[in-house]
């Protein structure tokens, strides 16, 4: 609720900046349509003119200013492109478990892991098609830097680096086979 209530607050702020700068816009368009240089030949009659407009630092300031508001608006987004990842992290973290406990169920044993503990090499083929459609690979990382699993068939360990954070975070069923959660933090 307070994500989006800030979301879209930024929107309107944008949205407000962007009206106002198109409102800046049509103002110089109008002086310029009235600009006294457009007539130069008048200028030569008439020595006393007032000469009327933007001069060259506010126009320079209101470049400064959508410079900034850019700035904002795109570091927010990668904020919210983070937190999309690390939710889609967790929740497939929860599919895999879902799905090893499937497979319990059917087995009486969680499956081995490979070497490498990596879930993709070690259990997309074991669960997927039967248990889960196909294990979801980490939204970022490749390779050793992605999911991780260990087991010893009784218990299970799944691992991640959420982006929030960076460090490793692990989701661990009864005791942790190897050791992983007493050295991370539980992913949440």
């Amino acid at each position: 609720m307070m994500r989006r209530r800030s979301m879209c607050c930024l929107e309107l702020r944008v949205r407000w900046s962007y009206l106002r700068l198109l409102i800046l816009l049509s103002v110089l368009q109008r002086k310029a349509r009235h600009h006294p240089l457009r007539h130069h030949h008048q200028l030569l009659m008439t020595p006393n003119t007032n000469l009327r407009g933007f001069t060259l630092i506010e126009l320079l300031v209101v470049i400064a200013i959508i410079g900034i508001l850019s700035s904002v608006v795109l570091s927010s987004l990668n904020i919210a492109r983070s937190k999309g990842n690390d939710a889609k992290r967790f929740s497939d973290l929860h599919q895999i478990a879902t799905a090893l406990e499937l497979y319990r169920n059917s087995n009486t044993a969680y499956p081995p892991h490979d070497s490498a503990t990596q879930v993709n090499n070690s259990l997309n083929t074991v669960l997927a098609p039967t248990y889960i459609k196909s294990v979801s690979a980490d939204p970022t990382r490749t390779g050793g830097e992605g999911y991780r699993y260990c087991t010893d068939g009784q218990a299970y360990t799944l691992m991640t680096i959420p982006q929030s954070t960076g460090n490793w975070c692990s989701i661990s069923l009864r005791v942790d086979p190897c050791g992983w959660s007493a050295a991370y933090a539980q992913c949440k």
